[in-house]
């Protein structure tokens, strides 16, 4: 095996860990050396969920794919506080599944936007941090 591939495959374990995080708030599948930054949603969108993550030079914005079941979906109390709805809408979330497979572009996408000049802004490439993208999709 070469250098890159082990590389890149405990990468893909790491990436893996934090967006099932965000799934089961679990915090021992979270590395060891990772700091939380942030977690929560947006106000408006309130079924963009994502997490904040930092490990070293590296910041993952993590975002939260569909959930097939509303009940499973629910996160509650996560360091004594509600932060995201108590129930996701799958239908919906099923239906933005079927429009991306026609190309259309859903609002999370400008939401995700926004988050990653966010992270950008406080975590810029000129000062060594490499912002890695994860999601359900994306891993």
């Amino acid at each position: 095996m070469t250098k890159d591939f082990i590389n890149n495959t405990v990468l893909h374990e790491e990436c893996k860990n934090y967006e099932q995080f965000l799934y089961d708030w679990n915090p021992s599948s979270l590395p060891k050396t990772a700091k939380m930054i942030d977690v929560g949603y947006i106000p408006q969108h309130p079924d963009f969920n994502y997490g904040v993550f930092q490990n070293g030079n590296n910041v993952f914005m993590v975002m939260k794919g569909t959930d097939a079941n509303p009940f499973t979906a629910t996160i509650e109390n996560y360091n004594s506080s509600v932060l995201f709805p108590k129930f996701r809408n799958s239908i919906a979330d099923g239906a933005n599944d079927i429009q991306i497979g026609d190309g259309y572009i859903p609002k999370q996408t400008s939401d995700a936007f926004g988050l990653y000049e966010t992270i950008k802004s406080k975590y810029p490439k000129e000062k060594g941090y490499n912002i890695i993208s994860v999601g359900y999709s994306l891993s």
